[in-house]
Order: C-alpha cells, then sequence, then structure tokens
C-alpha cells in the first residue's frame, strides 16, 4: 500500500472533524454503534468514494415512515441485512426521455428499468436508503462519491425495492438526493431522503445501488 503523507492543514482538518464527531456522539445525535463501526470499515481500508459500509436491521421501522401523512406502502424490502458493503451503478435507459415526453410512456420506462434493477439484483429499498444515511460521515462519502464521477451534476441514488403509493395516487420509490438549487461544488450538497414520482424521468447519471 503506497503511503500519504498529509500536510498540517489536512491534519487539522481531520482533527476538527474527529473533534465533532465525538461531540455530536456525545450530545446523543448519532448512534455510537455506527460511528464505531464506520470507523473500523476506515481503519480496514473498506471506505473508499465508491462504496458505503452500513448495517441494516430487517426489523428496523422506516426512519420517514410516509403512511402516516396518509400514503399507502405498495412493496418493499427487508433483505440483504447485517453487515452490508454498497456500491453505485449506473442506470442505463434504452429510452431516451425528451422534454414533453408523455407522462404515460414515462411512468412505463420507469417502471421497465426498476423491473430490471430486480431482475439485476439492484432492488434494495428505503431500509437500506435509512441504513446509509444514518451512518457517520455519510455526507463526507457521499461528497467523495460525487466528486469521483462529476462535481457538476447531482447525482441521485435509487433505492427502487420501497413503493409507496402517495395521497394523489402518484407511485414514488426513495432516492438519496440532494436540494436541487445546491451549489456546483459537491462539498456544499446536503444530501437527504426523498420520494421520486416516477412519472419524472430518471437519468444515466442516476444511479442504482447494489451489495457488493
Amino acid at each position: 500500500m503506497t503511503k500519504t503523507v498529509a500536510d498540517d492543514s489536512v491534519l487539522g482538518k481531520i482533527a476538527r472533524q474527529q473533534h465533532d464527531l465525538f461531540r455530536r456522539v456525545r450530545e446523543g445525535s448519532l448512534d455510537p454503534q455506527e460511528v464505531s463501526r464506520s470507523l473500523q470499515a476506515i481503519s480496514e481500508g473498506c471506505f473508499s468514494p465508491y462504496s458505503f459500509r452500513i448495517h441494516l436491521n430487517p426489523e428496523a421501522h422506516f426512519i420517514k415512515d410516509m403512511s402516516k401523512r396518509g400514503w399507502t406502502l405498495m412493496e418493499d424490502v427487508r433483505e440483504p441485512s447485517g453487515d452490508l458493503i454498497l456500491e453505485s451503478l449506473p442506470i442505463i435507459s434504452t429510452v431516451d426521455v425528451e422534454k414533453g415526453e408523455p407522462r404515460d410512456r414515462v411512468i412505463q420506462q420507469n417502471t421497465a428499468i426498476c423491473r430490471r434493477a430486480k431482475r439485476m439484483n439492484l432492488n434494495l429499498g428505503q431500509r437500506h436508503a435509512e441504513a446509509l444515511l444514518s451512518m457517520a460521515m455519510v455526507q463526507e462519502a457521499l461528497h467523495s462519491w460525487a466528486r469521483s464521477l462529476d462535481s457538476c451534476i447531482n447525482h441521485d441514488l435509487i433505492f427502487p425495492g420501497t413503493k409507496w403509493k402517495d395521497e394523489a395516487g402518484k407511485i414514488r420509490i426513495p432516492v438519496i438526493a440532494t436540494d436541487e438549487d445546491s451549489s456546483n461544488d459537491p462539498s456544499r450538497w446536503r444530501w437527504t431522503l426523498s420520494f421520486l414520482y416516477l412519472g419524472n424521468p430518471l437519468y444515466d447519471y442516476d444511479h442504482f445501488v447494489k451489495v457488493h
């Protein structure tokens, strides 16, 4: 393994991040077990811009339970569970969605893409997304992942294993995404869980997530 000597500015940044991590654990805003597990992954070299280590309890309740807003859970997955390493895979769209494409055609295309994802074992769900967002230093990990792809595009992570029907009857799937109005600088992005309406296009720069 090649050794890299860090300069004082990098060491100072790491020290500040450690201090912030300790403060948040002490205040109770971070799960100490998740922090310990993530730090262990870093020390074992299992932390890279292209992979994320999570722990999933299949019996965990949704953190963002949309049934409380009147939505209906249509489909869901709880497996695979336990200690997992996740990787992203770009969506390969077989149909170009142009501006003004009929909504029914977009829904049909997206439904076909999600079915193909299921056949390819890319069918992780909302619990996987929430486990990822709950891990320590997740924002930094997602910033690094985005930089490794294209710093000028907001890449979404798609989790099609969970499907909700909202109060208007629209089918939605969980995604980890940034604010559409955020800066082109990934270091300023904030990643959160939202729900994509299948009537909106999926793009080639969006990614499904698979277990390594």
